[in-house]
């Protein structure tokens, strides 16, 4: 029975490690998949949690993707302003009937 236990728990250290790999790779990818596009407006992304957080570099890589050009984005650092800039992205996702997977 200790046996099984131990293997049972490395099974489960293993799938955490290897998941925290996936999403480091992930995180990686999409960073450069961003700066790809955004090198077109002189933006750069170094860590995607923290420079997409208020909203205003996902508005801006929406606006090179769109080819649409968008009112300016709210530049205070409240919570609200963040969460403003956030909800433009929403609105127009969910305005071009493109759906958004894994959030929340």
């Amino acid at each position: 029975a200790v046996v099984s236990t131990q293997s049972g728990h490395y099974g489960r250290d293993r799938i955490a490690v290897l998941q925290g790999e996936r999403e480091k790779v992930q995180k990686k990818t999409f960073t450069k998949w961003c700066n790809s596009h955004l090198a077109k407006v002189s933006i750069r992304v170094s860590d995607l949690y923290t420079d997409l957080c208020d909203g205003r570099v996902l508005l801006k890589l929406l606006e090179v993707l769109s080819g649409d050009k968008w009112a300016k984005p709210s530049r205070g650092t409240m919570r609200f302003h963040q969460l403003e800039n956030n909800e433009k992205v929403f609105s127009y996702l969910k305005h071009a009937k493109i759906k958004v997977e894994n959030m929340g």
